[in-house]
């Protein structure tokens, strides 16, 4: 009996589920290790630009009219993304669409919303878009929740989108664009 490429595939998601369910591990650890599966998806797109562009637009008239000052620009970029990204839908993932790392990229959150893994890269884009290289994913555990959130180095300080005060950090990965 021949195995099809897709009964292969099927046997190793078999394999990971029940080591995961051995081991009792979240998802976002499994892929919080690597944190291949989210800097893939730190990449440039055309949505996130536009984004970008309307967010620094804003944040300039607010500078001309004296609402602001120019030395605190990138922070006043990173309050805005954080209203941006706040607005869009929270989309709890199926456990598979997890441990596959699917549904992750910046359109299809921006179309049908997404959960903390999806906004954190949602937001490193806009941020790498307004000039903020500098982020990092920021793995949290209370219990067994596990949370993503983003860590940004702005106009020399740091500064947290999406943490939770009462979770542990477990995990600090430099985002690599």
């Amino acid at each position: 009996m021949k195995l099809k490429a897709a009964d292969i595939i099927i046997l190793w998601a078999v394999a990971i589920l029940i080591i995961i369910i051995y081991l009792n591990i979240n998802p976002i650890i499994l892929n919080g290790l690597s944190s291949l599966c989210y800097e893939r998806q730190i990449r440039y797109n055309p949505l996130v630009k536009e984004i970008a562009y309307n967010i620094s637009k804003e944040v300039n008239e607010r500078i001309i009219k004296g609402m602001g000052y120019y030395e605190n620009y990138h922070w006043y970029c990173f309050i805005e993304a954080t209203e941006y990204v706040n607005s869009i839908p929270y989309k709890e993932d199926s456990f598979f669409d997890s441990i596959l790392c699917r549904n992750k990229d910046v359109d299809y959150t921006l179309s049908k919303g997404g959960d903390c893994e999806n906004r954190a890269i949602l937001f490193i884009n806009i941020m790498e878009q307004l000039g903020v290289k500098d982020n990092y994913f920021v793995f949290q555990r209370r219990g067994k929740e596990y949370h993503l959130c983003v860590l940004s180095v702005v106009d020399n300080s740091y500064e947290f989108f999406d943490c939770f005060e009462d979770y542990d950090i477990i995990g600090i990965k430099k985002v690599k664009a």
